[in-house]
């Protein structure tokens, strides 16, 4: 039990630790300006994560956790309405990003970022009965894998100088393949 709990706290703590790191070398390597572009699409990304998934991996977690004969079905349905209002958050993103006028590099960076969203539904739908079955094992493993690719291809595009967009494609992929 012990062990499953520091699995999960294990696979929770890498996610913040890889955007810490790639935060500190996107601003030693390339200044200010484009820590804050980047930083936008960070942040714009995250608010659109979080309102896609708005709950829906607790509550699957808890359904199935209480009924796993049912298990399929929870997870079938939770996948059809995460995928469905990730959909609507990808557009919403891209309308924001538009609407508000910003540079067109970080417009393209926003576009493409929204692209993760239904691949982190998914995920969160996944992890949810992953979670209710505890088998937190599978939870860190696509953690580690995630947070691997995305230091490694993004430290690369970093240190090579390719600019935002590649970075941003870099963070889509990791997002979208590991999971």
């Amino acid at each position: 039990m012990l062990s499953r709990l520091f699995g999960l706290i294990f696979a929770r703590l890498l996610s913040p630790l890889a955007s810490f790191l790639l935060i500190v070398l996107i601003a030693r390597a390339w200044g200010e300006i484009n820590l804050g572009q980047y930083m936008t699409v960070l942040a714009w990304l995250a608010i659109f994560q979080g309102l896609s998934n708005f709950g829906l991996g607790e509550y699957t977690s808890r359904e199935v956790g209480k009924d796993p004969t049912h298990a399929a079905k929870y997870m079938a349905y939770s996948l059809v309405i995460g995928l469905t209002f990730s959909l609507v958050c990808m557009g919403l993103m891209t309308g924001g990003a538009v609407a508000l006028r910003y540079q067109e590099k970080v417009r393209y960076a926003m576009v493409a970022a929204s692209l993760a969203l239904p691949s982190t539904a998914c995920v969160m739908i996944c992890q949810a009965v992953f979670t209710a079955f505890q088998r937190i094992r599978y939870i860190a493993l696509t953690a580690v894998a995630e947070n691997f690719l995305l230091l490694l291809s993004g430290s690369i595009v970093i240190f090579k100088g390719y600019g935002l967009m590649p970075l941003i494609w870099c963070i889509v992929i990791a997002l979208s393949s590991s999971k």
